[in-house]
């Protein structure tokens, strides 16, 4: 994604055909690079904007999204409110928030992703102080306030056909875990309406296909700051959703042969 981590900062973006650093050309490149490496359909995980990058593909490419892992997602957040964005519009304070972000402020929304602290490995603090070396960063953080955030909304939602598994931090201080136990009723109550709407009754497993997985003790990055019990959670939710799989499969085919008729 242009903008985050160590990729590439293109300046310009204003005289681009598409804004490099909105989530919508995000999703265009993933997509790219996917057909680039010949992968038809994968089993997509985003993490805070980009689980709001994954939903949204998945929308676009139903039939190329298997499953979508969410990890602490910022579905229902912009990661610019709309005060930093208005602030980062005029010259000055812009160079002050540059600024401090490029000091030990921005160490700090580091260590606030964390539950625990002590645990921050020295490494971690090292790339987060390299990412800010990155050619243009400044100017990439920029563009990324300026560029219109995705708004998923119960449209987007209603298009989700694969099965969603969330994994969230219970002391997460980023994006708080309402959001996720908010994203789950609305996806429950969503493929509830639409399964009672297609067999004409009322559903009896309005939330199948959503799960939500709670790691206690732990922030914003649970794959870094408790990567085993993410794991267990990641492979545990693959398991479920594999298995129910065969049974839906069995499911199909048995009614398949009692409605079939031998001539």
């Amino acid at each position: 994604m242009p903008g985050a981590g160590l990729t590439s900062r293109p300046i310009g973006a204003a005289r681009m055909a598409s804004n490099p650093f909105s989530q919508k050309y995000a999703c265009q490149l993933l997509f790219a690079v996917l057909d680039k490496l010949g992968i038809s359909s994968c089993r997509m995980v985003g993490h805070g904007m980009g689980g709001c990058l994954a939903v949204y593909a998945a929308t676009l490419y139903p039939s190329r999204v298997s499953m979508l892992t969410l990890i602490s997602p910022m579905v229902f957040m912009d990661p610019f409110p709309k005060l930093i964005r208005d602030v980062l519009r005029t010259s000055v304070m812009k160079e002050l928030l540059v600024a401090l972000v490029r000091s030990q402020i921005g160490e700090l929304v580091l260590r606030k992703a964390w539950f625990d602290k002590r645990k921050i490995p020295k490494e971690a603090l090292q790339h987060y102080q390299q990412l800010v070396k990155v050619r243009n960063w400044h100017a990439a953080l920029i563009e990324l306030s300026r560029a219109e955030p995705l708004k998923i909304g119960p449209a987007h939602l209603a298009s989700l056909t694969c099965p969603v598994g969330i994994i969230h931090g219970e002391k997460d201080k980023i994006v708080p875990i309402s959001n996720s136990t908010r994203l789950e009723s609305s996806l429950q109550r969503i493929r509830g309406d639409a399964i009672e709407q297609k067999q004409g009754q009322k559903a009896t497993s309005s939330g199948e296909g959503v799960r939500v997985c709670r790691i206690k003790r732990c922030g914003h990055v649970p794959h870094e700051e408790l990567p085993s019990e993410f794991m267990r959670n990641y492979e545990e939710l693959i398991r479920i959703w594999q298995r129910n799989s065969v049974e839906r499969k069995k499911e199909r085919e048995s009614k398949a042969t009692k409605h079939s008729t031998v001539v």
